[in-house]
């Protein structure tokens, strides 16, 4: 099953499940409705409250953290190229646009990178 994480409007969620026990339940239907609950059954978000998946590249960064949609890579501390882009999904891969110029994201591009903030939150070094 590939990895996502879902971003409630204040902080995101990484629906998990291993063979003894579910953290979260997600239900995706047509169209691209889903809802979320936690492992006890209350309510956290849905596609009509705002919440908004957000599926693995597969890819980790320099720091060996998992990119995902919606996260912005850059090269703050590179001395030839300095570069940050939003990570998105468009027509089967994810894409990078470093500097505005669109690039397929690989495992070369993403393993130099790091992680510097999402779309959703505020940009902080490092993160």
């Amino acid at each position: 099953m590939r990895e996502i994480r879902i971003w409630d409007g204040q902080k995101y969620h990484y629906p998990e499940a291993n063979e003894n026990e579910t953290n979260h339940h997600l239900q995706i239907g047509s169209n691209g409705f889903f809802s979320l609950w936690d492992g006890e059954g209350n309510f956290i978000t849905s596609s009509e409250k705002g919440g908004i998946i957000e599926w693995s590249t597969g890819l980790i960064d320099k720091n060996k953290n998992k990119v995902f949609e919606g996260d912005i890579l850059g090269m703050p501390e590179h001395s030839r190229e300095k570069w940050s882009g939003k990570v998105y999904y468009k027509e089967g891969g994810f894409y990078i646009t470093p500097n505005g110029a669109e690039s397929i994201l690989n495992s070369y591009r993403a393993g130099r990178s790091v992680i510097i903030g999402n779309i959703h939150e505020s940009l902080t070094p490092n993160k």
